[in-house]
């Protein structure tokens, strides 16, 4: 149970508090003066995220067969076209785009949306 007075005295600071499962995120809750919201996460077998609800905002993961590829976003009920250059890395989800170094390694990114 949470201390209300000891919520009020740390009003500038944050409290954090994971929970962590087989080293991947299930559970993390942020703490305000008067607030808390929650960010909930689900796996598949291999690891893939497959939910995440951060307060309202909701997203669902699929994957293509047994790989990690993603083949569809869905956020709060839109959704958003993943697109891959031929070297298999992700370019695009909705309007957000990804940049690769001629190593494929992640370079940059926007969030547009």
């Amino acid at each position: 149970m949470l201390d209300e007075d000891a919520l009020e005295d740390a009003a500038h600071d944050l409290l954090l508090v994971a929970i962590e499962t087989r080293d991947r995120l299930e559970l993390k809750t942020e703490f305000g003066v008067r607030s808390a919201l929650f960010f909930v996460y689900s796996y598949d077998a291999m690891g893939n995220l497959l939910t995440s609800a951060l307060g309202s905002h909701n997203t669902t993961f699929t994957y293509s067969g047994t790989t990690p590829k993603l083949s569809s976003v869905l956020e709060n009920g839109t959704p958003r076209n993943v697109t891959y250059d031929p070297a298999g890395n992700e370019m695009a989800v909705g309007n957000s785009a990804y940049d690769y170094s001629a190593r494929n390694q992640l370079v940059g990114g926007d969030r547009s949306t």
